[in-house]
């Protein structure tokens, strides 16, 4: 009988012994869960605090950019109202349109930051507006009246990062400018400009006109415009091809980024 009840005593302990146990691993769990979980908050509220503080930064950041390129864009428009005043004085042709083309280029790079400025994103630019304002605004400047050239202008609707809108823009204005100046003899003069995007992202401006008889870009055997549409070309990766087909028709081809 003694030994029986020692047994039920002995397992009675090692029940105690086992809830014990189990309670000890239960509460070492609770407390092991619970430092993790407080280590997650920490750990959340740290991000949070650190994402904050870059939202902060960044808007900072994107805050003077806008107001670098506001800057710029009234510099800008202060050299090109410079340059306007500057060739209105200047009696020789030659001298005058010269300062003109030099303020015509002016208010190309300026359009892309007036642009920008203007937009959420400031890293890219819509090129269908941009080359829509660029173009009339040559039309407008070259032309005594603008409603006698047509001009056709097709563009895919897209977003160009700035290192390839400013290039783009500028080859732009040196030929549309050459189309103006030269190509404009036809009876019903017209004026061409058409970019596509390619599969790959690639870009391809055609600039073309209708006039008569064969002629090439301005001072294409070596002269200033034709000097910056083979740099800024090279500088996006573009090839460059003019010819004659009842008219001129210049084409800049990207071949890689």
């Amino acid at each position: 009988e003694t030994s029986k009840k020692e047994k039920i005593i002995n397992d009675q302990k090692l029940s105690l012994t086992r809830r014990q146990t189990m309670l000890t691993v239960f509460g070492a769990a609770i407390v092991l869960l619970s430092l993790l979980a407080l280590f997650a908050i920490l750990r959340f509220r740290l991000k949070q605090k650190a994402a904050a503080e870059l939202a902060v930064k960044n808007e900072r950041i994107e805050t003077l950019i806008r107001e670098l390129q506001h800057r710029v864009k009234n510099n800008m428009q202060l050299i090109s109202s410079l340059l306007s005043l500057q060739g209105s004085s200047l009696q020789d042709t030659k001298a005058r349109a010269a300062v003109q083309e030099g303020q015509m280029r002016i208010e190309a790079m300026s359009l892309i930051h007036r642009k920008l400025y203007l937009k959420n994103d400031i890293s890219e630019v819509n090129i269908r507006d941009y080359l829509e304002t660029l173009v009339q605004n040559l039309v407008a400047a070259y032309r005594p009246h603008p409603d006698q050239v047509r001009l056709v202008l097709e563009s895919d609707n897209i977003n160009l990062a700035v290192d390839t809108a400013v290039p783009l823009g500028l080859i732009t204005n040196e030929l549309v400018t050459n189309a103006l100046k030269y190509g404009m003899s036809a009876p019903e003069p017209l004026l061409t400009v058409r970019l596509r995007l390619s599969r790959e992202g690639l870009c391809k401006l055609t600039v073309a006109d209708n006039g008569l008889g064969a002629h090439t870009p301005d001072a294409a055997s070596g002269g200033l415009g034709m000097k910056l549409v083979m740099v800024l070309a090279a500088q996006i990766h573009a090839s460059v091809s003019i010819r004659n087909e009842a008219g001129l028709i210049v084409d800049i081809t990207q071949s890689s980024l």
